[in-house]
């Protein structure tokens, strides 16, 4: 049989792979109990890599061994071990690491700078942001640039002062930071200041204090209102976002001022917040700029602000709109349309649009369209999504069905689990468990052993489950392990937390299924398995072959900031230490309501 290889052996292995870092890699480390002794090895003659892996293997041991290791560390000669080192001393005691990590404020490298003073930080943020603040003036850019991106997480009053120091700053980009970091603190001299900073010389100052104003709804917009004129586009533009994620209407005479403005896309841009925010007292400006648009963006653009709006004198443009060359301006009109005439009277024109109109947007808007109409639209709704050549027309009809009742709607959606696109499936699978489809238990027992997609097998055996517990009578279960994949309580099989919402789909995502797997997916679309449990708020990962994670997390409903629709309900899940990536850091995720 073979030994397993000594403590030293497995950091070099672990330190020559791609695991280095990883959570179990540092978690087989860890359970070794001559870890210390391994790392002064390391310390003393090994490479880089494993020097910096033993000291991340060593953080948080209550160790005065492993203590005075990272404290050696700290005059190693390479840059990324002793900001490990430095990381690792967050944890030691105060008296311990404070004048250790005070003394690499003064590092050659920036890297070891940022993580003495974030570990400083964790020691004691008020006394951190006192030190920091004395040193400000002296530092270098790169040096005041670090603080006050520390003083933007740290997000305290005690750091205030480090902040309206950056807000004097010679350098633009200092001036910036110092915005950033002064937009974590709900403070009145805060508001004050902010607002000076709308009339900075320096477009990205500006563009920060926008930003950092817009959520304090406290503050009345008046302030904004100017920028609407500024000299920068972007600055302009993003002014207009602000008033949207605000839902105020105090600025549609000067929005209306931007119906002229050179930049086609910021033209749009108003015309759809001239919508959005029901500036009525624009609609003829706005049905004029309809009839001679030329432009295929604007006019939809146009119509969808016209439908927002309302009135008798929108219907010619929007009625006219529906026969227009352009899909998209057809498919705006379709929207727009049973908003201004009401359904029963739009609902002819739809019906002809989704069996007809060439162009998908144009049908799958139709379909979505019809969600509320009367049930005559069920064969329409039906054909489109049994019959259409696209699978996201198929796809929204599936979603629109799943809420009809009826037979009608019931036989597309079986016949929709056979459909070529997995989407297709899985939100007809979703809806027959929803509704108790007991005609569709065949087909869904078939699928079940055939289908090749893990949610989609998820949601096929949700579906069987719940037509099980109508048959036998038994209750909705209601596991621990609910609050990660059914956050909402919907009923459904799995939910994706984001790392980014602002970036999906290119983010980090986790999937918890409820049948006990979890994904964990990254930028590279690099897929990670886990059977996982949960324990008195305590997430447990396990493989085969490797032992197990676990990590302290946290479910609570919060929001999420778009820079058109505001601000959006969704759940922030965090995990105290990142067991995956093996960071030893806290990670957030959010999920947003499944329908």
């Amino acid at each position: 049989m073979r030994e397993s290889p000594s403590t030293s052996e497995l950091l070099r292995q672990l330190a020559g792979t791609t695991s280095e870092g990883t959570g179990e890699g540092v978690a087989r480390l860890r359970a070794r109990a001559d870890l210390v002794d391994a790392a002064r090895e390391a310390l003393a003659g090994g490479q880089e890599r494993e020097k910096v892996l033993a000291l991340l293997a060593m953080q948080g041991l209550d160790a005065r061994g492993a203590q005075d290791l990272l404290l050696s560390a700290m005059g190693d000669a390479s840059a990324r071990v002793r900001a490990m080192a430095a990381r690792g001393l967050a944890l030691a005691p105060r008296q311990v690491a404070w004048s250790h990590l005070v003394t690499a404020l003064a590092d050659a490298d920036s890297a070891v700078q940022r993580q003495a003073m974030e570990a400083l930080a964790r020691l004691d943020v008020s006394e951190t942001g006192a030190l920091l603040g004395a040193r400000f003036g002296s530092a270098t850019e790169s040096e005041r640039l670090n603080m006050l991106d520390v003083a933007r997480e740290q997000e305290a009053h005690t750091w205030l002062a480090l902040a309206r120091q950056g807000l004097v700053d010679a350098a633009p980009s200092v001036r910036a930071a110092a915005v950033a970091a002064m937009a974590t603190v709900e403070d009145p001299s805060a508001d004050r200041v902010l607002v000076e900073a709308l009339q900075d010389v320096d477009e990205q100052v500006r563009l920060s204090a926008v930003e950092a104003l817009t959520p304090r709804a406290s503050l009345p917009t008046t302030p904004l209102l100017p920028l609407l004129a500024d000299a920068s586009p972007t600055v302009r533009m993003r002014t207009v976002h602000a008033l949207l994620r605000r839902g105020t209407s105090d600025g549609c005479e000067q929005l209306v001022r931007l119906l002229d403005d050179p930049l086609p896309p910021l033209r749009e841009l108003a015309i759809l917040a001239l919508g959005q925010l029901g500036c009525r007292a624009a609609t003829s400006r706005l049905v004029d700029e309809a009839r001679r648009a030329s432009d295929a963006e604007e006019r939809a653009a146009l119509v969808t602000a016209l439908g927002r709006l309302g009135g008798g004198e929108v219907e010619p443009v929007i009625q006219e709109a529906l026969r227009d060359t352009s899909a998209p301006v057809r498919a705006a009109a379709v929207v727009a349309w049973p908003r201004v005439v009401g359904l029963a009277r739009a609902l002819a024109p739809l019906r002809g649009l989704l069996r007809a109109d060439p162009d998908w947007q144009v049908r799958s808007q139709a379909v979505l369209a019809l969600t509320g109409a009367a049930s005559e639209a069920d064969e329409d709704l039906s054909l489109a999504l049994t019959r259409d050549v696209d699978p996201r027309v198929r796809t929204a009809a599936a979603r629109v069905l799943a809420d009809r009742a009826g037979e009608v709607a019931e036989r597309a959606l079986v016949k929709a689990l056979s459909d070529p696109e997995p989407e297709v499936r899985l939100k007809a699978a979703r809806s027959l468990g929803r509704r108790l489809a007991v005609e569709a238990h065949p087909v869904l027992s078939a699928l079940e052993g055939s289908e090749p997609r893990r949610d989609v097998r998820a949601e096929v055996r949700l579906a069987l489950s719940r037509l099980e517990r109508a048959r036998t009578g038994g209750d909705e279960e209601s596991p621990p392990e609910r609050e990660l994949y059914d956050p909402a309580g919907q009923g459904v099989a799995f939910a994706t937390w984001l790392r980014d919402p602002d970036w999906y789909p290119v983010s980090d995502r986790l999937v918890f299924y409820r049948e006990g797997a979890l994904e964990s997916i990254d930028l590279d679309e690099h897929v990670q398995v886990h059977d996982y449990s949960v324990d008195v708020g305590h997430l447990r990962l396990r493989r085969e072959g490797a032992p197990d994670l676990l990590t302290a997390f946290q479910v609570e409903r919060t929001t999420w900031p778009t820079p058109e629709q505001g601000d959006q309900p969704c759940y922030r899940l965090e995990l105290h230490t990142d067991v995956l990536t093996g960071t030893g850091q806290p990670r957030v995720f959010y999920c947003f309501d499944v329908r």
